[in-house]
């Protein structure tokens, strides 16, 4: 093996790691958050709440890592991306189906949170979309199921292009503006 092909190894087994432990880190908060706020009297759902916006920014941070680790990294990050942005879908609804009130005003502001902080920064294009749909179509009554679906469908759209589709193809690009680059400066000057 060259010297090359040892660092590139290295360096993926490096991230491959940072990846796991940032994922290994969101599965912590995930059952520590609600168990603990249990134990010291709080709210479950605030708890997990809490829970969902922490392991959001973990994944961020995994999904970049990820993009120098392993495929098979890649795909468990992928996963769990998809399965936290589900989980918030869930758990907003459920929110929205309690009988208390301003459940709806809770369950919104826990959607925008998390799924901000997990599409983030595109997800600033999903608040925008939410507020043109607001503006014209959202009546005083609040906000039923169906609207936090397509709100969530708003920020998942956003996140999923720009996480497993556009900063991928970028990164892509970009290696082979950097292999090009190195080809050139590697050619003698006649």
């Amino acid at each position: 093996m060259t010297e090359t092909t040892n660092r590139r190894t290295l360096r993926e087994r490096i991230y491959n790691a940072l990846a796991l432990v940032a994922i290994g880190a969101a599965v912590a908060v995930a059952v520590g958050f609600p168990v603990a706020g249990a134990l010291t009297g709080g709210t479950l759902r605030a708890n997990f709440a809490l829970a969902l916006i922490v392991i959001a920014v973990l994944l961020d941070i995994a999904v970049l890592l990820s993009y120098v680790a392993s495929s098979r990294i890649q795909t468990v990050v992928h996963v769990a991306w998809l399965s936290v942005a589900i989980m918030c879908l869930i758990f907003t609804e459920y929110i929205l189906t309690l009988n208390e009130i301003d459940a709806d005003k809770t369950a919104d502001t826990v959607l925008l949170i998390v799924m901000l902080a997990l599409t983030f920064p595109a997800g600033w294009v999903a608040i925008g979309a939410t507020f043109v749909y607001s503006v014209f179509f959202l009546s005083n009554r609040g906000t039923n199921p169906l609207e936090l679906i397509l709100f969530w469908l708003f920020f998942f759209t956003a996140g999923y292009l720009q996480w497993f589709k556009i900063l991928p193809w970028l990164i892509h690009k970009w290696r082979i503006y950097r292999t090009s680059q190195g080809k050139t400066e590697m050619k003698p000057n006649d």
